[in-house]
C-alpha cells in the first residue's frame, strides 16, 4: 500500500490573549484547521487554553468541524474549562 501524505494547514489563527474574569491567569487562541489524507480534507476548528494553576499548570483544547466553530464561542470555552478545572484539577 502506498504512503499516503498527511498535512494539516493552519489557517486565521486568533493571537493569544489573555482572558479577563477567570480564577487564574488564563491566556486563549483559536484557529481553523485544515487536515488533508489523500484526497480527503476535513476542516476542523480548534480553540485552546493554557490556565496558569498555582503549581498546576492546564493547557485544554478542543477541536470541532469548522461547521460549528462558534459553538466555543456560545459556551464560553474558556470559563467553562476554567470553572471544570477549579472544580476537578485538585
Amino acid at each position: 500500500m502506498p504512503k499516503t501524505l498527511k498535512t494539516l494547514t493552519v489557517e486565521n489563527a486568533e493571537q493569544v490573549h489573555p482572558v479577563a474574569g477567570t480564577k487564574y491567569q488564563t491566556y486563549a487562541a483559536s484557529s481553523r484547521l485544515l487536515y488533508a489524507d489523500g484526497n480527503v480534507q476535513t476542516p476542523l476548528y480548534a480553540n485552546a487554553a493554557f490556565v496558569l494553576k498555582p503549581g498546576k499548570p492546564v493547557l485544554y483544547v478542543g477541536i470541532t468541524t469548522d461547521i460549528i466553530p462558534l459553538m466555543f464561542k456560545i459556551f464560553n470555552f474558556c470559563t467553562h474549562f476554567t470553572i471544570f478545572n477549579s472544580f476537578y484539577a485538585k
